[in-house]
């Protein structure tokens, strides 16, 4: 959710420090101002930035390189016109190379960080494959409900329904390929899985918000807050 603090924009861009300091500001603050919109978010909507020592921008989507870092709403239509406006530049108050590939790069990322949780929670258990495994464990507390995007409309609204019939807050999402659930599930039948409400799931729920966010996908039935 955005906050409502933002920086007014008859501000000037050298009155307002867009850097951190670096690792250790990077471990304490909690928001951050956007380098495009100039809104103050919290760091969780936020992706952060740094120079390389040769000149170029590189996503520090693990928050641990070293130097001083920009932030910007973690869309890829925020960072696309941040490129396009030279915020990065601005910000960090040096030219700077951005590569041809830093949008998309960083799309794939977080797609893979959110497939290797995943993977995780599927080994730990946290894991339910099968249209008719799903429904025999409801309501069992489930959080997350995943499709293949070749699953068929009408088992997605089956299997959806009895969801809702019984009161179950979750988040549906058809994003991910079959290919992508062979990879995390080793089941190259499976179609529909259900992440359980544990600590588990709540990484992988954490991995999905991220990467539906900057990616800007809407799930089927956000039951859950996004944001």
């Amino acid at each position: 959710m955005t906050s409502n603090l933002t920086v007014p924009q008859e501000v000037a861009d050298d009155k307002i420090d867009l850097l951190d300091k670096g690792q250790k500001d990077v471990s304490r603050i909690q928001q951050r101002m956007c380098c495009v919109s100039r809104e103050i978010l919290p760091i969780s909507l936020l992706l952060r930035c740094v120079k390389s020592p040769d000149g170029v921008l590189v996503a520090d989507l693990k928050r641990n390189l070293p130097g001083r870092g920009i932030w910007v709403r973690a869309k890829r239509s925020v960072v696309e016109k941040g490129i396009k406006k030279q915020a990065f530049s601005r910000g960090l108050k040096s030219k700077v190379q951005v590569p041809a590939e830093f949008v998309a790069d960083i799309e794939a990322h977080l797609k893979l960080n959110l497939l290797n949780q995943l993977k995780m929670a599927n080994k730990a258990g946290a894991v339910i494959t099968g249209a008719h495994a799903i429904e025999m464990n409801l309501p069992r507390s489930m959080m997350l409900l995943f499709h293949a995007q070749g699953a068929s409309s009408e088992g997605i609204k089956k299997l959806e329904d009895e969801f809702l019939r019984q009161k179950c807050k979750f988040i549906g999402v058809n994003s991910l390929s079959s290919d992508d659930f062979s990879l995390v599930f080793g089941a190259s039948h499976a179609i529909h899985a259900a992440i359980l409400r544990t600590q588990v799931g709540d990484a992988v729920l954490k991995a999905l918000k991220l990467w539906l966010n900057y990616a800007e996908v809407e799930p089927l039935h956000p039951q859950l807050l996004m944001n």
